[in-house]
């Protein structure tokens, strides 16, 4: 009885650990987006990064500070190499080499640096490199090795500074809960009260150790040190946090660390990435090195935005680990060879098909696991070093590389005579022999361990090829208790860990499971159509399917009929109740070249997808014509037909399944899809051109809206103008106003799409563009209202948003100016018939009508310029021959209104001699 008791407890925990080892087999790596130097626009070390309130992207470098808008990277002057930063809602504070500030938003949406490294006279005269800042409920306070700085928040004024002594040296600064803490090397933690600085506790454990990164958990000020320990202070003292992998990080050296909400802690690295650990158990939950994904492992700063995104600042440029997205990597672990081309999650187990044969993922249980998987990734093989040593030792070697190791010189012993110093000469080499060798052996054993440990965690799992199987594989569908495998050379089964041939001769496309038998499947092949039924372990092909003999690329059911896809035709094919071949009828395609057709069923009804369009059926003409409502939008579009409830596409720019028009934003993440499978657990597996990723159905719901924003707008001459007042002011000749967009998420965010109205000007929206910038030209003059919207790479789209500018016009066109004119004008008439009627001033009067008319004139010529210009399209000879008209109508009109003001004179003159 207490034997079967064992047996029972043991495989109920076997049972348990193989749900765990199944569970954990679904979890792959972290989602990656990588920001190298050339997106950044610069080769600069980026040494912190935050996420502003005002949605935009700020990093402090060894050359000053960039901005980031989720279009492109601009640079910020500073005058220093800045090292840490702090977002304080209005202004973002700067710590820096011998220097500190604050960059603040200006009305341009651009940020501009102050600093403050001379505003006061209390500061030393040698400021350090200022690598801390603390916030306390009225101050902000930056922290360099020879100086405390208190500055005001509310107007960035400096209100007091702590020196350091000769001997002093302040290493840290911690604040919390307005207790304001700095750590004073060889002294231990010190609290600021009022004037000076006090012990901080009884017995201080940073005395003798460096605090490289302080940060907060969910309240708790933490803190990384240079003994690569993790300490939290629960009110009254302070404790080691419990990391399952300590070793790791005491192999790889811990910087950095951040919290990543309430339960979980990312903690950077010298030369081993990040690791993500669940704090109150100290489990691992994702490693984010080179291996799976991290261009370099020596991370340099870390920071969170709101999403809870992890942000890895490293020497080759910005990660972003996109930990929120229900997304994972799988085709990181070692062992794949070759492009992925399929994948199926089938009987609790991950097949991945490649170009190079079938694949199934295992779980790691020692590092002899990887040895061989590992090998398979290096593309020259394995070399044995000349030292010699063990596989493994040689292995790690070649794959991680070697530590640097130090050079070390061995003086000769002295002596003065020449006896006995051959003796001494040969045992001190004898013993620097025996020396090196303890050291090889030390050294070898060390890195050996050391890679173990980073191999082991690196990889938990790895990818075992399946019976020496090395065909390109087209298709991988479950179906009767196998798994069919179509390659280019035929078809294939795999059952019981063994791949049999099913047929051989031809390459075999795709397969279609039969809708009403189980044991039914078809496949389109380069000579025809097969239909296979499952019977006694043995697949049976009907042999009047023979009777169609053409290449067969897609199959799809509608209804009773089975329909394929060939070179420039298709297939009707009528099935009995069992599935087997009646009669077919074929209908051609006229198409200037080869096109292999793929035919869907679209609503219960055939329909057929060509690079030119979307082709439906006319029952009455018996043939497949153009559909004219059903658009393709980009003419490079996909088409995924994997199960018979789904057919994939992105003819409309967002994926989605054609079958009920739902969309499925995430797979828009990846480039040049081949294959997307959904399992029993509506898990996505996404093969695409850069590897295979695994879409988790969506838990919860983003709690952050998405946003289109406002980031910057210049005129014709690059001047900015202001965001909150947008005047573009007319010029005499050429004017324009660009508006430069930006977004609030930044998941590929380089795929984000805008589009634009302009109220009163264009003709409803524009078409979707990943261009973030809007152009003008020529805008008449008035107020004007632009709205906006951008759509993300995950197909969600933006609230509208209302952007008012006006276009001011030159001052000449102003209302001011014409009620001028019309005054000037007045005045030169009324001038003209009051000098008219003296005699002495009727030869001013002739002057004063001719220069009034000729600006009237002038006027004129100058209002109907433009109109003539757009008419004529530039030509001069029109404009000439308007001046012509013009300059000859100028003398009679001036005869006519010296006449007028003749007659209205002797008029006058007439009446005053009556009287």
């Amino acid at each position: 009885m207490k034997i079967k008791g064992v047996l029972k407890i043991g495989i109920l925990v076997f049972a348990i650990l193989a749900c765990i080892s199944g569970a954990y087999a679904q979890k792959g790596t972290v989602y990656l987006q990588n920001y190298d130097q050339k997106m950044l626009g610069s080769n600069a070390l980026n040494n912190a990064l935050i996420y502003t309130n005002n949605n935009r992207i700020l990093v402090a470098n060894t050359k000053g500070a960039t901005q980031y808008n989720g279009d492109r990277w601009s640079t910020i002057p500073a005058k220093s190499t800045l090292y840490t930063l702090y977002d304080d809602s209005t202004v973002v504070y700067v710590g820096g080499r011998s220097d500190f500030g604050y960059l603040k938003l200006q009305a341009t949406g651009r940020y501009q640096y102050a600093s403050l490294a001379k505003s006061s006279e209390e500061l030393p005269k040698e400021l350090g490199n200022f690598t801390f800042i603390g916030q306390a409920q009225e101050h902000i306070y930056f922290l360099s090795e020879k100086a405390l700085v208190q500055v005001k928040r509310k107007n960035q004024k400096i209100t007091q500074v702590w020196k350091a002594t000769a001997n002093q040296t302040f290493q840290a600064l911690i604040t919390f809960r307005n207790v304001i803490l700095v750590n004073i090397q060889g002294a231990g933690l010190h609290r600021v009260q009022g004037k000076s600085l006090k012990p901080f506790g009884q017995a201080s454990p940073f005395k003798d150790i460096t605090i490289n990164a302080s940060f907060a958990v969910d309240g708790a000020p933490w803190v990384t040190t240079s003994d690569n320990k993790v300490y939290m202070f629960d009110g009254e003292r302070w404790q080691k946090v419990v990391c399952k992998d300590q070793k790791y990080l005491d192999e790889h050296t811990l910087t950095d660390g951040v919290a990543l909400g309430k339960d979980r802690v990312a903690l950077g690295t010298l030369n081993g990435g990040v690791l993500i650990i669940h704090w109150k158990s100290g489990e691992t939950l994702h490693i984010i090195n080179h291996e799976t994904g991290l261009p370099d492992d020596e991370v340099l700063g870390l920071s969170v935005d709101p999403r809870d995104g992890l942000w890895i600042l490293h020497a080759q440029g910005i990660t972003q680990a996109l930990l929120e997205l229900p997304i994972n990597k799988y085709s990181e672990y070692p062992g794949l060879i070759g492009s992925p081309t399929s994948a199926v999650y089938w009987q609790k187990k991950l097949y991945v098909a490649t170009t190079e044969g079938l694949f199934q993922l295992k779980k790691t249980n020692s590092f002899a696991d990887l040895v061989t998987p590992i090998r398979s990734r290096q593309p020259g093989g394995l070399q044995v070093q000349s030292t010699g040593g063990t596989v493994v030792g040689n292995l790690i070697n070649d794959v991680f590389g070697k530590r640097k190791r130090a050079t070390r010189v061995f003086k000769r012993p002295k002596g003065n005579g020449k006896k006995g110093l051959r003796k001494k000469l040969e045992d001190f080499n004898k013993r620097r022999t025996n020396r090196r060798k303890r050291n090889r052996r030390q050294r070898k054993r060390k890195n050996v361990l050391e890679r173990q440990d980073y191999a082991l965690l690196s990889f938990p799992h790895y990818y075992q090829k399946v019976s020496n199987f090395s065909l390109k594989v087209n298709q991988l569908v479950p179906a009767a208790n196998a798994l069919l495998i179509a390659t280019n050379q035929g078809l294939y089964t795999l059952k019981a860990n063994t791949v049999k041939p099913v047929f051989e001769g031809g390459a075999a496309y795709k397969i279609l499971r039969s809708p009403k038998n189980k044991s039914l499947v078809y496949v389109g092949t380069s000579q025809g159509v097969k239909s296979l039924t499952y019977k006694n372990g043995n697949w049976v092909a009907d042999i009047n399917f023979d009777k169609l003999q053409a290449p067969v690329y897609s199959l799809v059911f509608v209804g009773n009929e089975l329909w394929l896809g060939s070179d420039n035709r298709v297939f009707k094919v009528q099935v009995d109740a069992a599935g087997h071949y009646k009669m077919h009828k074929e209908y051609g395609m006229s198409r200037y070249y080869l096109e292999e057709v793929q035919v869907v069923n679209l609503k219960g009804k055939p329909t057929l997808f060509l690079s030119n369009g979307i082709y439906s059926l006319d029952a009455k003409k018996q043939q497949f014509v153009l559909n004219t409502q059903l658009k393709i939008s980009q003419p490079s579009y996909q088409l995924i037909q994997r199960q018979a409830k789904y057919t994939w596409s992105n003819i409309g720019q967002d994926w989605q399944n054609l079958q009920d028009s739902s969309r499925v934003g995430y797979v828009s993440l990846f480039d040049q899809v081949n294959d997307i499978y959904e399992d029993e657990a509506k898990n996505l597996w996404v093969v695409h051109q850069n590897g295979l990723h695994k879409i988790a159905p969506r838990q919860k719901k983003d709690s952050i809206p998405f946003e289109v924003l406002l980031t910057q707008v210049y005129n014709h001459k690059r001047e900015s103008l202001s965001l909150d007042r947008i005047r573009l002011y007319q010029g005499s000749k050429a004017y324009s106003i660009h508006f430069v967009l930006g977004t609030s998420d930044y998941v590929d965010e380089q795929a984000t799409r805008y589009r634009y109205r302009l109220k009163g000007v264009t003709n409803g929206w524009s078409n979707w563009k990943n261009d973030a910038q809007i152009d003008f030209t020529f805008l008449p003059s008035g107020r004007h209202t632009l709205e906006v919207q951008a759509k993300n790479a995950l197909g969600q789209l933006s609230k509208t948003k209302v952007i008012g500018f006006r276009v001011v016009p030159p001052f000449w066109k102003r209302w001011w100016f014409y009620l001028l004119e019309i005054f000037v004008l007045g005045g030169l008439i009324a001038a003209s018939a009051v000098s008219n009627r003296f005699n002495k001033y009727k030869r001013y009067s002739s002057l004063l009508t001719f220069v009034t008319i000729i600006t009237i004139f002038e006027y004129i010529v100058l209002s109907i310029e433009p109109t003539v210009d757009n008419f004529s399209g530039g030509v001069p000879v029109f404009k000439l021959l308007m001046n012509i008209i013009l300059a000859m109508s100028l003398n009679p009109l001036e005869r006519r209104f010296s006449a007028w003001l003749s007659r209205q004179s002797f008029t006058n003159d007439e009446g005053e001699k009556e009287g």
